[in-house]
């Protein structure tokens, strides 16, 4: 649809491991984006768990665009043309997209034990134990993730300098 057709300007391709959704399957995943399903919310939008019709579960975030400006259609196109080219083992995938009226939902792999900063500093009862050479493991792979965006973003920067 329009999503795969602003990805391909943006410079990107599409995969068998990118799908455009439709509004009724990510409807359906989510229970119909059921408050008990909501697992994040922040200024880009409310993420909910889902899970598709082949079990996957999957993060649902849904995003609102003003129509009449379209603020918020360019971030939305330019963080799928980015998302889309980066797979790296610490970074969460970006499994698809879908545009319904004036929401944007972007659906990503669903990763267990809620957020890092949930699960290391959230309270007793929440928080959970790890050694630390868990944690230096856990930190030395956030350090690669965050390596590998910085360096994928400056070739991305080069690839669209004319």
């Amino acid at each position: 649809g329009a999503c795969i057709k602003s990805i391909a300007k943006a410079g990107g391709q599409t995969t068998k491991n990118f799908h455009v959704f439709s509004y009724k399957e990510l409807k359906a995943a989510t229970n119909g984006f059921r408050s008990s399903n909501k697992i994040g919310e922040g200024g880009f939008g409310t993420v909910y768990k889902g899970r598709l019709g082949d079990g996957t579960f999957v993060a649902v975030k849904v995003l609102l665009v003003e129509l009449e400006s379209l603020r918020g259609e360019r971030e939305f196109i330019a963080e799928i043309a980015s998302l889309f080219h980066i797979k790296h083992e610490n970074l969460v995938t970006l499994r698809g997209c879908c545009v319904e009226g004036a929401k944007r939902f972007l659906v990503y792999d669903h990763m267990e034990n809620n957020s890092l900063a949930h699960t290391f500093l959230g309270g007793e009862k929440n928080r959970m134990r790890f050694s630390w050479t868990l944690r230096r493991d856990i930190s030395l792979g956030i350090a690669r993730g965050l390596a590998y965006l910085h360096e994928e973003s400056k070739k991305l920067k080069t690839q669209k300098s004319p």
